[in-house]
Parts: structure tokens; sequence; C-alpha cells
């Protein structure tokens, strides 16, 4: 199959539904219309919005998007496609090796909200019978994530007992993600929801800095892409230069797109921030902070900043995309999700297990399932 490419299948193994698979960023960002209308319709207002942008960050590892969509009829081609005829969506990505597919899906979304598209009542079922679907395909390893799924055991007994001669494998695993903070009416007030060290900090730092360095805060930061690139080299954490442009084209690019900043009376950018302002939540998605004045606490800096500036906004949530090691997160509602790991007995899923990637490790392996749930 090319990169870019559907595939129709009208079968039985999905237990009377149809599906049909796209491949390739193309093809995927050319249903975003259809994803949108889904999301909306099974209470998942902005899950689909960025599809595009997600898809073409360069973080991926060169695996290739692919969506199922589930259908009650059966489907001839994409162009017959709308959103009533699609009860279920669930994106992966697909390992590969010089350009040869391996049958590994894994999922891109951390935090559970954009992989799996379908009504709440079904969306564990709907992600459990796309890992099946794939599995006879061919699959050797699927791993998904949804937020407060209910894999349970009835669901995945299920599969077990139907499971072919060769054998399949299933576990859950539940994890706990800090990384929505919401923001009340007034700064003080948002402010009153934090401890009292995070408190302290937030306003010490950024008197500090104002004192010491005349900064402002900049919430539409206008700074060249070559300025962006230079900066990105001058951060603590600097990302490769193909990465910083991408950063700053997008955050220039996509609808609500965020890049502010923090700039001193000389001129010079201490901190940017992206991220993307949707349907009054803000995702801020990376954070940069010149080396030089580490002793600063910029990251804290930039957040008292930013939390006044959203909240003057309207915005009431902000959202730190794969969490933040800041103090304040003690005070985030946590969010619950669940990873279910499929895979077939076979020497490829013998490999990845063997020699995991750090990526995928995360605190915990993803082969040690939850207790009683496998």
């Amino acid at each position: 199959m090319s990169p870019n490419s559907c595939a129709v299948s009208n079968t039985s193994t999905l237990t009377g539904a149809h599906a049909i698979v796209l491949r390739g960023v193309d093809a995927i960002t050319a249903v975003q219309p259809l994803l949108v209308e889904l999301a909306d319709r099974c209470s998942q207002p902005g899950a689909a919005d960025y599809v595009g942008y997600f898809l073409t960050q360069p973080y991926t590892g060169g695996k290739v998007p692919q969506l199922v969509l589930l259908a009650e009829g059966p489907i001839s081609s994409t162009a017959a496609l709308d959103s009533s005829s699609i009860f279920g969506a669930v994106l992966l990505h697909e390992y590969q090796f010089a350009r040869q597919p391996l049958n590994i899906f894994v999922t891109e979304d951390y935090a559970g909200e954009r992989n799996v598209l379908a009504p709440a009542a079904i969306r564990s079922a709907v992600a459990l019978r796309v890992a099946e679907y794939l599995l006879r395909l061919g699959a050797h390893l699927i791993v998904l994530s949804l937020q407060d799924a209910d894999f349970d055991r009835q669901l995945l007994s299920t599969r077990l007992t139907s499971k072919p001669a060769g054998g399949w494998m299933w576990s859950t695993r539940q994890r706990t993600l800090t990384r929505r903070f919401p923001l009340a009416a007034s700064y003080d007030a948002t402010l009153a929801t934090l401890g009292t060290h995070t408190r302290r900090n937030l306003r010490y730092y950024r008197r500090r800095v104002e004192q010491e360095l005349q900064c402002a805060f900049v919430p539409h930061a206008q700074i060249t892409e070559d300025q962006f690139v230079q900066l990105s080299r001058l951060c603590s954490y600097p990302t490769p230069d193909f990465v910083s442009r991408w950063r700053f084209r997008s955050a220039n690019s996509v609808p609500g797109g965020i890049l502010a900043g923090i700039k001193s009376a000389t001129g010079d950018w201490l901190s940017i921030i992206g991220g993307r302002r949707h349907r009054a939540i803000v995702s801020i998605d990376w954070q940069m902070n010149q080396t030089r004045f580490s002793n600063l606490s910029l990251s804290t800096v930039m957040r008292s900043y930013l939390i006044e500036h959203e909240i003057a906004a309207g915005s009431q949530t902000l959202i730190f995309e794969g969490g933040t090691p800041h103090s304040m997160r003690l005070a985030f509602p946590p969010d619950r999700v669940v990873d279910l790991i499929a895979a077939r007995n076979t020497l490829p899923t013998m490999l990845v297990r063997r020699f995991e990637p750090p990526s995928c490790q995360r605190k915990t392996s993803l082969w040690r399932p939850s207790p009683a749930r496998i």
C-alpha cells in the first residue's frame, strides 16, 4: 500500500460493521471535515479540529498514520463517505522500515483524547473492535490510549475466546495525567487554587524579572523564523532546527495559533511559548527559555503572565500537552487514561517487547498490565 492510499474492507470480522482504512497524511486530512462532524456528534468537540497539525508534527519517527473508519453498511469508496454513515474512527501510526510497513501500530495521542472517535457508550468497544480487526489483518502489535475507557473483563474475554490458533495477548494499563488547569474568573481567584509555595513563586519571580530586566509580556510575538531558530539554539533544551522551524510555521498558520513571549528592555527574547487557542481552551505545546537566565525561573514567570492574559481573554482552561513538571500540576484535576495493548504471539512482537524504545516506556512498561486485566 502506498504512503497515501485507502483500502476498503467490507468484512464480517467486525461483527457486522464495515471498515475503510485510509493511509498517509494526505488521505486522512482530506476527510478531516467528516472527522470534525463525527467528533461533535459524539460529544468530543475539538478532538478532530487539529488533525492536520498533529499529523505533520516532526515527532513521529517516520511512522505512517492510518485511519480506520467504521460504518454500519458497505462502503464503496471515500467519495461515498459522509458523517452520518460513520459511527467510529480510530487513528494510529504504523512503524515502517525502509518504507515497508511493519504491522506494528501505536497511538501518538498519549492523553487518549483524539485517537478514538465514537459515542461514549461504545467508545471502548470501538477501540477493541478495531484492534481485533487489525490483528485479523496480520498486525503484530496495537497500542491504543483512551480517557476513562472501560476495557472490562467481559469485552476482553470475548476477544480472548475468539482468538485464532496463533494466540493473541491482551492487556490494559491505567495512567493518571495532570495537565488540565481550570481558570477562575480572576487571576487572584485562580492562584488561590494553587499551593502557598507555588503562589509565592509565581509572584516573586515575576517581580524579580520585571525589576532586573525590565521585561514585558508580548501576547503576539513579532519574531522572524531565523530569530526563532537562533533562540531555540540558546535554550536549556534546544530542538533540531527542522523542529524549530515547524513550531514557528505551525504557530503562525493553524487557526488560533499562539506565539507569545517575554521580551527584555534591550529587545532580547527571554522566553517563547507556543500552542493553540480553541473553544475557550488553550493548549500549550511547548516552551523555550534562554539558558543564561535559568536562575530567574523563566518557566514560572511565563506561566504567571499566561494565566493572567488568558483569563482576561475569556479562556476557561489551560492544557499543558504532555503534562508539566511545574509544581502547579499538584492542583490540576487528574485525567484517567487507559492503554490497550493487543498483540500477536510473533517474533516481531517479541522483539518489540525485548527492545521497547524509551518513548514507549513512559513510567512503566506497556507490558506490565494492571492486575486482573489480562
